[in-house]
C-alpha cells in the first residue's frame, strides 16, 4: 500500500546463553526440582516458550494457583463445610496450567503441520532460483512470519543454530523433536 510504512519491529532472540543471574536466583525460590524444571523448559518450548522465564513463570503459577483458588473458596462460602470443597478446587486447579499448556501445544503443532506444505514449496521455488539452503530457509521463515509465525519461529532457530555451528541435521532433528509432530518428523527423515 502506497504511503505506509512499517516500523521494524523488536526481535527476540531465538537462542539464549543460558540464564541470567535474575533468573537463577529467583528459580531458587521456585520450589521445583532442577528435573521437573528441565521438563517444564522442554514442554514449554513445544509450545513455543523458550527460555528460563517461562518455566519459572509457569512453575510459580502451578504452585499459586491452588493456594489461591483454595483461599478464594474460603472466603467466598465461608470456612465451616468448605473445607474439602476448597481443596478439590485447589487440586483441581493444579492442573489447569498443564491443561492449558497441552492444549498449546496441540494448537502449535497444527499450525506447524498447516504451513509444512506452503513452507515446502517456498523453500523449493528459493533452492530452484539459486539460493543456498540456509539463505532459502531464511526466506521462507521471512515470507510465513505472518501465515504461520510458530513455523518461522522454528525455522529461525533451525538457521540460528546452523549459524552456530551445529551440523544442518542436527538442526532439523533439533526442530523434529521440539515439535514432535508426524508430518515434520517424515520430512526430516526424508531429507
Amino acid at each position: 500500500v502506497a504511503g505506509t510504512t512499517t516500523l521494524p519491529r523488536r526481535r527476540e532472540s531465538v537462542v539464549s546463553a543460558g540464564p541470567s543471574r535474575l533468573a537463577r536466583r529467583v528459580r531458587s525460590f521456585v520450589p521445583t526440582s532442577p528435573q521437573r524444571m528441565s521438563h517444564v523448559q522442554r514442554m514449554l518450548a513445544s509450545a513455543g516458550y523458550h527460555g528460563d522465564w517461562p518455566a519459572i513463570a509457569f512453575s510459580s503459577v502451578q504452585v499459586a494457583l491452588p493456594v489461591v483458588v483454595f483461599l478464594t473458596v474460603l472466603a467466598v462460602f465461608g470456612a465451616g463445610a468448605t473445607v474439602l470443597p476448597g481443596a478439590i478446587a485447589a487440586a483441581l486447579s493444579y492442573y489447569l496450567p498443564v491443561f492449558w499448556l497441552g492444549r498449546r501445544i496441540d494448537d502449535r503443532r497444527r499450525e506447524i503441520r498447516n504451513g509444512l506444505p506452503d513452507a515446502t514449496d517456498l523453500l523449493i521455488v528459493c533452492l530452484e532460483a539459486g539460493s543456498g539452503i540456509d539463505q532459502a530457509i531464511a526466506r521462507v521463515a521471512e515470507e510465513l512470519e505472518i501465515a504461520y509465525p510458530s513455523l518461522a519461529r522454528e525455522l529461525e532457530l533451525i538457521g540460528s543454530e546452523t549459524r552456530a555451528g551445529k551440523p544442518r541435521m542436527e538442526a532439523f532433528k533439533n526442530f523434529a523433536e521440539r515439535t514432535k509432530a508426524d508430518d515434520v518428523r517424515s520430512l526430516v527423515a526424508m531429507l
